[in-house]
């Protein structure tokens, strides 16, 4: 059996090392566009705050790697069409243009950013942070040129992380967001509102309600940034990060059924609308398990899941099926973590879901413990039959190791009564004598 997958991102390669791990002798060729094997895209913050002084080092996998488990991985090597009835797709490189032969297909292409129609891209000093290539031409501009201004626009967590790099070099950072709170999609306004006042004391700006009216250039290595209220800001330079849309050209190419939200659609075994064609990663839609909306989930660790079930199935090992997913984000920003599990206020009223709330905000430990500091937990349930549907959180403890345990118990349905109920450890060095999940249970049963 011959498979190809077209991506050697983090889910093209992992797709490929988990069927050779239990296929040993069927061909497996990885094709990707760009000359760099997978890295980790979700560093590149660091790149620009020098927390990262060499780039190889957020390589995942070399050209060795797959060298030795008998895998081909073509950097340079776009697949720009396909004939899905013949199996054969047509690939370009630096070599010309070669048509190669497949049994299985694995379309793991991605997600490409979404660009803002008042920006001119072609400006200098104007980038999008969206792969490494383009970190390091933002470190060289800004080293080269001595940038001592910068603005950011949007307000997910790439916008925040890049923000926060920028200000730690000691740039003058602003931050231009169109809506009315920070990191709409993770969170609602109250802890939003804890994350901001985080990062003005950082000393970075943030302007709400404002949207990019024009880009001009003022000077060889300067920007007049105009913002639709009137407003004008200079900067040396100005980083685009409004979202990613699922990379999708091929699937359309090749007549495969696209979603509602713009992913290809796929089965509980990653299979598209052709039974010859998987997809995983960035340029799929998912279902998400609360809300029951089939979305995009641009979540690494989901394009794992997604790498080992293809993988599975496509050696007739159906033991693992694909459900879905329930969305999941955390970021540092200074002292503390912020991390955000299930839906926010604005996914139940589009999942016409009757929610309900309870926000806590509490000592991390002992009130006689020094170095007191806060933590504040929003909890979202069903109104109507009580099930948990998300959890938000922002303190200096790190709860990323209980995420699997907090995502179970929202697939699970479990009620804010059965959590109520629930036991926990205390110790002074380590929590207060109350779990504040627990508590918000409790405060929402007393309602």
């Amino acid at each position: 059996m011959r498979v190809i997958v077209v991506g050697g991102g983090v889910s093209g390669a992992s797709v490929s090392m988990f069927l050779r791990k239990i296929d040993r002798k069927c061909e497996i060729i990885v094709y990707e566009k760009t000359s760099r094997t997978p890295y980790s895209k979700c560093a590149l913050p660091l790149i620009l705050s020098n927390k990262v002084t060499d780039p190889r080092s957020l390589t995942v996998l070399s050209r060795r790697d797959f060298a030795v488990r008998n895998i081909m991985f073509e950097v340079g090597s776009e697949v720009v069409d396909v004939d899905v009835n013949e199996r054969i797709l047509v690939v370009k490189s630096a070599s010309g243009i070669m048509n190669d032969k497949y049994d299985k297909l694995i379309i793991a292409s991605g997600s490409t950013p979404v660009l803002h129609p008042k920006i001119n891209y072609d400006l200098n000093g104007v980038f999008v942070l969206n792969n490494i290539d383009e970190a390091l031409k933002i470190k060289k501009f800004i080293e080269e040129y001595k940038a001592e201004k910068a603005v950011i626009v949007g307000s997910g967590a790439v916008a925040i992380e890049t923000s926060m790099a920028l200000r730690e070099r000691g740039m003058d950072v602003t931050i231009v967001d169109r809506g009315e709170f920070l990191l709409r999609s993770w969170l609602d306004r109250e802890l939003s509102l804890v994350l901001e006042k985080e990062l003005r004391e950082m000393g970075i700006k943030i302007y709400h309600n404002a949207d990019v009216a024009g880009v001009e250039k003022l000077g060889e290595h300067s920007l007049k940034v105009c913002l639709d209220g009137g407003i004008s800001i200079h900067a040396d330079i100005l980083i685009s990060s409004i979202g990613f849309k699922p990379n999708t050209m091929l699937a359309r190419k090749s007549g495969l059924v696209i979603g509602n939200k713009g992913g290809i659609v796929v089965d509980e075994f990653m299979r598209t609308s052709n039974r010859n064609i998987y997809a995983i990663g960035d340029c799929i839609e998912s279902v998400n398990i609360l809300s029951g909306i089939r979305e995009p989930v641009m979540m690494a660790t989901a394009a794992l899941k997604q790498a080992r079930i293809a993988a599975y199935h496509i050696k007739g090992l159906n033991v693992l099926p694909y459900n879905g997913h329930v969305p999941v984000g955390s970021i540092k920003v200074g002292e503390n973590i912020v991390l955000s599990i299930g839906l926010n206020t604005r996914a139940c009223i589009w999942a016409n879901l009757s929610a309900n709330s309870v926000i806590l905000r509490l000592p991390h430990k002992p009130r006689y413990v020094s170095n007191l500091k806060k933590i504040t937990v929003k909890i979202l349930y069903n109104n109507i039959t009580g099930s948990l549907l998300g959890f938000q959180y922002i303190g200096p403890f790190n709860p990323t190791p209980l995420i699997p345990a907090l995502t179970t118990l929202l697939k699970m349905k479990t009620t804010v009564k059965t959590l109520a109920s629930a036991d926990w450890a205390y110790s002074p060095e380590l929590s207060d004598y109350w779990n504040p999940l627990v508590e918000a249970c409790v405060k929402a049963l007393e309602r």
